[in-house]
């Protein structure tokens, strides 16, 4: 299955259902359409043969109250391969002519953890930015709002992190490391949104600072919810189990604050 492909169909998906893929659905295509067994493509996406088979029944009942016919493992990728094969050319271009939102989420299972916004796809993206926090923010104990433009350094927007968090804690000549793992440390022991804003991203050390935070709690289990608009991408190609799956939201739909939802905040 191409790229191409695998847009459309989760696009479809997002649009009749108003929540997006998850990465165990995601994976169940890739597996039909590559004629893999779910235990060929669980061991190389991280998951169980039974998770995928659990996942893979609600995901056919959907497919079969979409197109209003029976679909199963057996016909699934024939009748996709119909539908998109026979689907108005023109309605697809009017849809990507439209401005789209762009989103990336960085997610254990169904637990996000970091969501990205990327300026350079979104004009919007500082206004994408508070909505989501504002929006978002009675989910957590409690919700922090920081412009990264005012610090001079990392280390100073870091020891203000935590200070917001635990102001109880020595920070006195800590290294940006250590001040990573305090950091984590507090996320892990408290439920938080930090919306950390980027402004003008052409400042080497600004993007730098705010890449060096997003990789670190990125890769970290933590209870907390890091949002930012900077255009960050993880780099790392480790499986899934030790690193976060990325997603990626492109919709043209005014419920995007649904959808992140959905995703975000499903059995957290």
């Amino acid at each position: 299955m191409n790229e191409n492909t695998l847009e459309f169909v989760t696009s479809l998906l997002s649009q009749k259902r108003k929540i997006h893929i998850t990465p165990r659905e995601e994976c169940i295509l890739k597996a039909l359409f590559y004629e893999q067994t779910y235990q060929q493509a669980g061991k190389e996406y991280g998951y169980s043969e039974g998770t995928l088979q659990n996942a893979a029944s609600k995901l056919f009942k959907d497919f079969s109250q979409i197109f209003d016919r029976e679909i199963n493992r057996r016909n699934c990728r024939v009748i996709l391969s119909e539908v998109i094969s026979t689907v108005d050319r023109r309605s697809m271009i009017a849809v990507e002519e439209q401005t789209a939102i762009n989103v990336d989420l960085w997610m254990y299972e169904n637990h996000c953890r970091v969501i990205t916004i990327d300026p350079n796809k979104n004009q919007d993206s500082e206004k994408i930015l508070q909505s989501c926090f504002n929006n978002y923010h009675s989910y957590f104990c409690s919700a922090i709002w920081l412009d990264l433009q005012l610090f001079s350094s990392i280390n100073s927007f870091l020891i203000e992190l935590i200070n917001t968090i635990e102001p109880m804690i020595d920070l006195t000549y800590r290294s940006v490391e250590q001040l990573l793992d305090l950091l984590i440390e507090q996320m892990q022991h408290q439920s938080c949104l930090i919306a950390v804003k980027c402004g003008d991203l052409q400042l080497a050390s600004e993007c730098k600072s705010c890449q060096q935070v997003l990789t670190n709690v990125s890769s970290r289990r933590h209870r907390s919810l890091f949002i930012s608009n900077c255009n960050w991408q993880q780099l790392s190609s480790e499986p899934f189990q030790n690193n976060p799956h990325r997603l990626s939201i492109k919709t043209n739909d005014v419920d995007y604050l649904e959808i992140i939802k959905n995703l975000a905040f499903t059995n957290v």
